[in-house]
């Protein structure tokens, strides 16, 4: 994190592996993908099961927002318990009122700006299950819950109407053998810092790693999702 005092304007800088440098600032929020170098996939704990490290709990709800385990931390990416708890939190919403309503999250707050460098948020997302990636066969469509962070300018377009960008490609969780349509990524343990096994991939032609062949599924995927606005 540096401040730079003569435009009052602050940057924090995440670096992890298999993931693009990503810089914030208290007014735009801009993605950038050093050239030959990274990926636009996100990559899980290293602890265990990423997309189940900690398990949605029936009191979710009632967490703390921004969740307990992100108190004092400069950065939500330094933990996978703070991750998976902010994941928990938006999960346990059933619907798009709920969700969206549960509001924003600040973490790591900056008292030289009196900003915080990372504002979350839940959104109602379009979910595209499939019964394999080599058929591309939808098994359901659905919407889900998820974190992200706060976009800030940057644009967030359909990717299926143009040529998807890193911010707004399809992700890819090919595990659960989805297709999650979401501006940035869908936030939980698989993002910590320093983590090394993948997790969740963008949709994007000559990136590296290669982007999962579930990431073949996206025009079924457009098709069955429809119209769904993005979150």
């Amino acid at each position: 994190m540096r401040l730079d005092r003569r435009s009052g304007i602050r940057e924090l800088v995440w670096i992890a592996p298999a993931v693009p440098i990503e810089k914030y600032s208290y007014l735009i929020v801009a993605v950038a993908v050093a050239c030959g170098d990274g990926s636009p996939s996100v990559a899980p704990s290293q602890a265990g099961d990423a997309g189940g490290a900690t398990p949605i709990g029936e009191d979710a709800a009632s967490t703390a927002w921004p969740p307990q385990a992100c108190d004092g931390l400069a950065s939500p990416f330094v933990s996978d318990t703070c991750l998976a708890q902010i994941r928990d939190v938006c999960r346990s919403h059933d619907s798009e009122s709920a969700c969206v309503g549960q509001g924003r999250a600040g973490i790591g707050y900056l008292e030289e700006v009196g900003e915080y460098g990372f504002n979350v948020f839940c959104g109602w997302v379009p979910v595209v299950t499939f019964t394999d990636s080599s058929s591309c066969a939808v098994q359901s469509t659905s919407h889900r819950c998820e974190a992200h962070l706060e976009r800030g300018l940057l644009a967030c377009n359909d990717p299926c109407e143009g040529s998807p960008e890193l911010h707004w490609a399809w992700k890819a969780i090919p595990s659960e053998r989805e297709l999650v349509k979401i501006c940035g990524i869908p936030l939980g343990p698989w993002a910590v810092s320093g983590a090394s096994t993948q997790y969740v991939s963008a949709c994007l032609d000559g990136v590296t790693p290669p982007a999962p062949e579930l990431c073949n599924c996206a025009q079924p995927a457009c098709m069955a999702a429809g119209a769904s606005p993005m979150d």
